[in-house]
């Protein structure tokens, strides 16, 4: 086809501009001259036959369109006629031949529809069902004298009508337009349709009907006769006998069923479509010829290059895009290839690209191309096509090596890279004379910058004279923490990459790191502190402060803070032992939140901490207390692996034992063996079973043995790793050894706190931080405290006066000298009683879970430590003095007395001893604490407080039945810390809550093995995570001072 218009001319008005990659949708104007759908088949149904249905089916064949449809397409300029003048883009539409003299005006936001197509034939009717055939005759019922006669036969059903072929479609249209030459353009505002009409669907034959069912046959029927009979005896007498018999006659079966009728046969077809029409476009150029053609012409882009302004290979926001080399295609019948010499610019790209921080700017996108015809402002439809184009800056910044926490006092380096990736050179001494660098600022002021000048002490720049493609270069930059900015504190320092506009040449920043820094301080021990808070860079400084604030002013007692941040691992960097070991019968106060370890990746803090080491000082009685841990299954998995140690140090000692009776006597109370000694006991393979199994099943009943004796500890029992030069596996063996490990007790202090600090410290955070201090100095504050006036505060130096706490005493502790001025938390001695129920409460639940076996006397006590030393604690004289001390006394034996009494205890003989022993226990307190004017009410306290505690755990077991003893227990004392600290949903976890109720386990060799190798991938994780850590500090902290040294 010949282009009738000025190609050059249309390229030049080509945008880039996403909103005009939008595909425009303009308002149609039908112009129909299309023939009439036919009407689909109908059904007349006519018969009254009951036994056959006929059927009639008429449709109606497609109009076709006859003659020819004539348009002539013109477009006047505003300055011709008046219509256009106030509606330019304005095209014209006159009928020729049967349409002469019609008009239509197609404005901008318009498209003309020519549409002759052909109708549509009508589809085939569908035949009618037959009906079904009709019942047959009753048969006759029998008689006495006739029998029953069968049912008639059903008449067959009806046959099924026929139905009919569609009707053939109809044949379209022609469309003829006539166009001037200089009017081509208005061809792309016509559309037409020349199709002929479908063909109608084939109809469907009618379904014959079912044959009637059979007549009912006749009924049976039946009858009695009676019978006389006379005889006559031997004295001449007659005696008349008289008898029934019994007739009957069978009914009949009924008739069989009719026949079901025929189905038509005759094939159905749909009809033909009708033949298309043909469009014609007629040309009347200026040398006055005329040329015709079957279709217009259709424009498509088939390729162009994008081109960035400075030719660097980077498309830099705020940069031209240059196209060029577009190729274009006039797909039509006569296809034509032009190279267009000619390029567009977009000047619409955004000046300015800001990323969040830490990003690195880099976005896609699909530039593509729209023409227009300049006298219409109207889009060519077909003109598409795209090219994919990626935006970037020409220099990058690397992430920039920094320390999330930094002691107050240390000099930190942080240091990055910035790289060039363009193909040209970059710098304010370079060809392109772009000025480039970094910039460091320190928005809050809590830094010393190094290398700032004194006019800008809080913010420094680095500029770059010359950056070659593909080079780049280092840049580091020293400062130190103020020394008037206090810790705990947050500071920012904000590093920008600079980049001048291509156009302005002003500074902009076209990469940016907000990094956040905690000001901590470094680690000191302090001999007479009684906690050690464990903290990280992204532990909250109000949680930190307020912690801090509640030990030191509201228990008065020292605290050390060691900050992993600065460290990387529980090591001290002095003398390189783990620092938890200046702690032992301490407590140890662990936030939950995860760190940014050294850039390397999140860690949970107990990732960093050995389960061994931490099962070792949890058995010499350091209490730990869990913050809100935010990741409570990972804080499970290890303190399953704290709880039940399947590994040991090497070479750890060992104690043989010959038979399994002797386990027990060597692990009972008072005779413990060291804590990380493992006993043996040889066990040889039994006749007709493998020695794996053998060990399998004395191992169980040895686990069984221990929990029945020793219900308070845990212990793991398994088979010893083989003689490593044996290579036969373990069934083969004729002998093993089991180990038998004991784990942590179920006394071990061991807490996880579910409130965060978000709304500062709660009584609830106060009642955790008590519950975690060593059960012993929470019994001697309470006996300290039973007896003394509250009216004018609780004094310290009464609170922590004796020998038993003798730790909290000297230099850094309670000072002899302070008396009334330096007065306890009140809440925290509210809730000291609380902690000290809940540690008994919960140590008699687990003794009583499974009462299977009868302790002695001497050996009761040894069995519930907790109990036997709040007792063996309590003083001698009468202290129990007011309603106060009677309030607080019941409060703590209340629940012990009202948890374990009648109702929940049975006949068993460990339940009833230790019934007895609390009910002794409680009348020698009664006694010996109490005034004799103050027995009754006393024990009238009790009774209350005991009955409250039997009717909330009654309450508990019809809504919870499913739940044990153990978690029972501890649901009641999460409801009591509800109480008391009015906190809503107020609960904590123990080792048995979080892990479940768990007592000595069975472990296969399979199971052990999984258990060390795990054990042996943390270790060499933690060894890895220590080497980067010290790695990373080394580079970065007091390298002057590492130099001088």
């Amino acid at each position: 086809m010949e282009l009738v218009f000025d190609v050059v001319q249309i390229l030049a008005q080509i945008k880039l501009r996403k909103e005009l990659m939008q595909t425009q949708q303009l308002e149609t104007v039908l112009l129909s001259a299309a023939g009439q759908p036919g009407i689909p088949g109908t059904q007349v149904w006519r018969g009254n036959n009951n036994f056959e249905a006929p059927s009639w089916c008429l449709w109606k064949t497609g109009s076709k369109r006859i003659g020819t449809i004539c348009w002539h397409c013109w477009a006047r300029p505003a300055r011709q006629t008046q219509l256009a003048r106030d509606r330019p883009g304005l095209v014209q539409l006159t009928g020729e031949g049967p349409l002469t003299g019609r008009r239509w005006e197609i404005s901008r936001n318009q498209s003309a529809l020519l549409d002759c197509r052909g109708g549509d034939g009508g589809d085939g009717g569908r035949g009618e069902n037959g009906q079904r055939g009709g019942q047959g005759s009753y048969g006759r019922d029998a008689t006495r004298y006739s029998d029953a006669t069968c049912g008639g036969p059903g008449a067959g059903g009806g046959d099924g009508g026929r139905g009919t072929s569609g009707a053939d479609g109809g044949d379209a249209g022609n469309v003829y337009i006539t166009i001037g030459e200089d009017d081509l353009d208005t061809i792309v505002a016509v559309e037409w349709m020349t199709s002929g009409g479908r063909g109608g669907a084939g109809g469907v034959h009618g379904e014959p009907g079912a044959g009637g069912r059979g007549g009912i046959g006749g009924s049976g029927c039946s009858w009695t006769e009676t019978h006389s009979h006379t005889m006559t005896d031997s004295n001449g007498y007659s005696h008349t006998k008289y008898y029934t018999t019994h007739h009957s006659r069978a009914g009949a079966p009924p008739g069989p069923d009719g026949p079901s009728g025929m189905r038509p046969y005759e094939p159905l077809y749909g009809g033909q479509s009708g033949r298309n029409g043909r469009g014609q476009i007629r040309v009347l150029r200026n040398d006055l010829t005329e040329g015709g053609y079957p279709s217009r012409y259709q424009l498509v882009v088939k390729s162009f290059v994008v081109v960035d302004e400075n030719m660097d290979g980077m498309n830099e926001p705020g940069e031209f895009l240059l196209v060029q080399n577009i190729r274009i295609e006039n797909v039509d019948p006569s296809k034509s290839y032009r190279e267009i010499a000619r390029r567009a610019e977009s000047s619409d790209q955004e000046r300015d690209f800001r990323e969040a921080s830490g990003t690195t700017f880099c976005a896609k996108d699909t530039v593509a191309l729209v023409a227009f015809f300049e006298r219409l402002q109207r889009p060519l439809p077909e003109f598409s096509g795209g090219v994919q184009v990626t935006y970037q800056y020409p220099i990058v910044m690397s992430v920039p090596k920094y320390l999330d926490c930094v002691a107050k006092g240390d000099m930190v380096q942080f240091s990055w890279t910035i790289r060039n990736i363009s193909t040209k050179a970059y710098g304010g001494q370079s060809a392109m004379r772009r000025p480039s660098g970094t910039h460091m600022s320190d928005p809050c002021g809590v830094f010393d910058l190094k290398y700032a000048d004194d006019d800008s002490p809080h913010e420094i720049s680095d500029q770059i004279d010359v950056l070659d493609p593909g080079s780049e270069v280092p840049v580091t930059e020293d400062f130190q923490v103020s020394r008037f900015v206090p810790v705990f504190t947050t500071g920012y320092i904000v590093i920008s990459l600079m980049l001048s506009d291509p156009h302005t040449g002003r500074l902009r920043p076209i990469t940016s790191f907000n990094l956040r820094i905690q000001i901590s301080s470094a680690y000191s021990y302090n001999p007479r502190s009684q906690f050690l808070l464990v903290i990280n860079s992204s532990t909250p400084n109000t949680a930190i402060l307020q912690t801090m604030d509640f030990i030191n002013n509201g228990l008065y007692l020292p605290v050390d803070i060691f900050n992993l941040s600065l460290v990387g691992s529980f090591k001290n960097p002095e003398t390189e032992q783990n620092v938890l070991w200046n702690y032992i019968g301490k407590s140890v106060i662990v936030f939950g939140n995860p760190m940014n370890y050294f850039q390397s990746g999140m860690r949970d803090v107990w990732d960093l901490l050995d389960p061994w080491e931490a099962y070792m000082l949890a058995r010499g009685g350091t209490s730990f207390l869990f913050v809100c841990p935010t990741n409570v299954d990972s804080l499970k998995a290890w303190a399953s692996q704290m709880a039940l140690p399947a590994f040991s140090p090497e070479n750890p000692p060992t104690q043989s034992v010959t038979k399994p009776s002797e386990i027990i006597t060597r692990l009972k109370p008072g005779k413990q063996e060291p804590s990380d000694c493992v006993l043996t006991l040889p066990v040889k393979k039994r006749l007709f079973r493998s020695l794996d199994k053998t060990m399998e099943s004395r191992a169980k009943s040895i686990t069984k043995e221990l929990h029945k004796h020793l219900p308070l500890r845990r212990f793991i029992v398994g088979p010893c790793d083989p003689d490593p030069s044996n290579q036969l596996p373990i069934s083969k063996h004729k002998s093993g050894d089991l180990a038998i490990i004991e784990g942590l007790p179920h006394q071990a202090k061991f807490a996880v706190s579910l409130q965060s600090h978000t709304n500062g410290l709660t009584d609830y955070n106060i009642a955790m931080i008590v519950q975690s201090l060593p059960f012993k100095d929470q019994c001697a504050i309470f006996w300290n405290l039973l007896g003394y006036d509250h009216s004018s505060g609780i004094s310290t130096r009464h609170a922590y006066r004796g020998n038993a706490l003798s730790h909290f005493h000297g230099e850094h502790g309670v000072s002899d000298d302070l008396e009334n001025d330096t007065a306890l938390n009140t809440k925290a001695c509210e809730v000291l009683s609380w902690s000290i129920a809940t540690h008994i409460t919960s140590e008699l639940s687990h003794f009583l879970l499974n009462p299977s076996s009868s302790p002695s006397k001497k050996t009761l006590a040894a069995h519930v430590p907790f109990l036997t030393h709040f007792l063996s604690t309590a003083p001698t004289s009468q202290t129990i003095t007011s309603d106060i001390d009677i309030s607080t006394f019941s409060s703590v034996f209340g629940p012990i007395l009202g948890a374990h009494t009648s109702q929940l205890l049975s006949l068993a003989s460990r339940k009833s001893k230790i019934r007895a022993f609390l009910s002794r226990e409680s009348s020698h307190l009664t006694k010996s604490l109490c005034t004799p004017t103050l027995h009754k009410q006393l024990g009238k306290a009790l009774r209350t407080s005991t009955t409250a505690t039997k009717k909330r755990i009654m309450q508990m077991k019809k809504q919870e039945p499913h739940l044990n003893r153990v978690q029972r227990v501890h649901a009641l004392n999460c409801q009591a810390l509800e109480g008391l600290t009015r906190t809503p949903g107020a609960r904590f976890l123990d080792l048995d809550a979080l892990l479940g109720v768990r007592g000595s386990v069975y472990v296969s060799s399979m199971e052990l093995a999984q258990e060390r190798g795990a054990h042996a991938e943390m270790l060499a994780r933690l060894e890895r995570d220590e080497v980067w850590s010290g790695r990373m500090l080394r580079d970065m902290v007091n390298l002057d001072q590492g130099e001088s040294g």
